[in-house]
């Protein structure tokens, strides 16, 4: 294991340690994909696909979600357009990982985590409490699964879009890689919610691509 994997391991045990749940992203665009479900980013402006300041910009542009960066000799110039590029907190590497809880720390307390949005979803005799995560069709409770639950509200959350598989591998199962493997987990999970559902399921293959909720 060379340095930089094994100091990860480290900030990511030190974190667990302090009742933080962690999700990593290797890429850019795995925190593009992934931040929706992060209370707290941490993000290293040196990453291997994307200018690290683009995707501050792009996260900002969609999240209010608290973000500390993570720069390397740094000057005041690139630490000026880190903090206009969305940047809640600069940390510089190397820093220690008593430092890094401490900003963590400090950084939801000032800015707040970002409280989740707890809402019933509506659509005709369909209803979606998050809150309780129970799922009604008119007077009949539907029994879903943990990740059918988290399936169907993630569809319903963005109703007449598509979502694509690796935005649902990413979200629902928490998996950055399972895409590429071609699984059919999230079909099969569909099948069963529409089973469920009876009528009143409205989820649409976007062959290829993804999942659409269309019910109005």
């Amino acid at each position: 294991m060379d340095a930089d994997r094994a100091r990860k391991v480290v900030v990511r045990r030190a974190l667990e340690r302090c009742g933080h749940s962690v999700c990593g992203a290797p890429t850019g665009f795995d925190a593009l994909v992934a931040h929706p479900a992060a209370d707290v980013v941490v993000l290293s402006l040196e990453l291997p696909d994307l200018d690290g300041i683009e995707v501050c910009r792009r996260i900002r542009d969609h999240s209010s979600v608290p973000l500390i960066g993570l720069l390397r000799d740094s000057t005041e110039l690139d630490r000026v357009l880190a903090l206009r590029g969305g940047l809640d907190m600069i940390l510089e590497c190397p820093f220690g990982i008593a430092e890094l809880l401490a900003r963590v720390t400090a950084v939801t307390r000032r800015l707040g985590a970002r409280p989740r949005t707890r809402r019933n979803l509506s659509f005709g005799s369909l209803e979606i409490d998050e809150q309780a995560r129970e799922v009604r069709v008119g007077d009949r409770f539907v029994r879903l699964t943990h990740k059918e639950f988290d399936l169907l509200h993630l569809l319903a959350s963005n109703p007449g879009r598509t979502v694509d598989r690796r935005k649902i591998l990413a979200e629902v199962w928490k998996d950055h890689t399972a895409w590429m493997t071609g699984s059919r987990t999230i079909d099969t999970h569909v099948h069963s919610i529409r089973r469920k559902l009876g009528s009143c399921s409205a989820i649409r293959t976007h062959r290829g691509v993804g999942f659409r909720f269309t019910l109005s």
